[in-house]
């Protein structure tokens, strides 16, 4: 199998995306009508992400960096420590490597590669808006395992831009019938992806290998949670044939979740639903790779 590449993804939001979730099919609209929904979208709410992210400061270093005890990765920790303590600011790469130096921590993103990550909130309680830019386009390899290999490439257009939804408790619908019971996540935080590109791309071997399990997956968006006193990052998204995929990062103990569990399946459905929607309110379809 030729391995073709896909539009890029961001490092930071890419190493979970690599699970099966359900099989859904969405169409996508030709390019044309792409661009058209991309422009409307910048004239409509570009003046408002412009100015609610060049309104944010710098944040200093702390001195005593304390990162979640249930987060192994140092550079997610960092990242999850703000977005638990609803903390809006600008820091930089530099920081990132500040912060496990003062840690002792180690981390498998290549954060060295971010020029700076900015939060902002969006003038509604629990949204805002995140822009993550690296110093370059990123081409790198998928830093975590699946079954002993290290299956394809994270790729990253130079910035992406997302709008973030908070909430400290959420119940986890399950049309699918797979979890009995109700299924809670706590300290949820969605990303959707509004500007940029966001895939993972497989290696045509292992995809070969692994069928339906790995697939090139196109992704718009990311959730932070917790579900069942255990931390998760997921990435959401949709596979070239309009499948959904979802991936989860157990961050306790810095691995992919493979196969998905089934508690992990229903979160997907229901968080990819609610990031579908998101993005339609805001004019955007859920689109698939090109």
């Amino acid at each position: 199998m030729t391995r073709r590449r896909m539009a890029p993804m961001p490092a930071l939001v890419a190493v979970a995306a690599l699970c099966l979730a359900s099989a859904d099919s969405v169409g996508a609209p030709a390019d044309s009508q792409r661009a058209q929904f991309e422009r409307n979208f910048r004239r409509t709410w570009g003046p408002r992400i412009e100015a609610a992210l060049d309104g944010v400061t710098p944040l200093p270093v702390p001195e005593h960096p304390e990162l979640p005890p249930d987060v192994k990765d140092g550079a997610f920790g960092y990242l999850v420590s703000l977005l638990d303590a609803g903390t809006y600011g600008r820091v930089t790469g530099t920081q990132f490597r500040q912060v496990l130096e003062k840690t002792g921590r180690s981390s498998r993103i290549p954060y060295e590669t971010i020029a700076e990550v900015r939060r902002a909130p969006a003038g509604t309680a629990g949204e805002g808006w995140v822009r993550v830019a690296f110093s370059r386009p990123l081409d790198v390899p998928v830093p975590y395992s699946i079954l002993g290999y290290h299956p394809g490439s994270l790729l990253s257009s130079q910035q992406v831009t997302a709008r973030e939804w908070h909430a400290r408790r959420s119940v986890i619908s399950d049309p699918a019938g797979e979890v009995t019971g109700a299924l809670e996540i706590e300290d949820l935080t969605l990303w959707a992806f509004v500007e940029g590109r966001v895939n993972v791309d497989i290696d045509g071997w292992i995809d070969a290998l692994m069928g339906s399990g790995l697939d090139d997956t196109y992704m718009i968006g990311l959730a932070f949670f917790r579900m069942r006193g255990q931390a998760y990052a997921m990435a959401l998204g949709y596979n070239r044939r309009g499948e959904p995929r979802s991936g989860a990062l157990a961050l306790a103990d810095d691995e992919i979740r493979f196969p998905t569990p089934r508690e992990l399946k229903a979160a997907a459905r229901d968080l990819r639903g609610r990031l579908v929607r998101h993005l339609a309110e805001m004019g955007l379809p859920a689109w698939l790779p090109e």
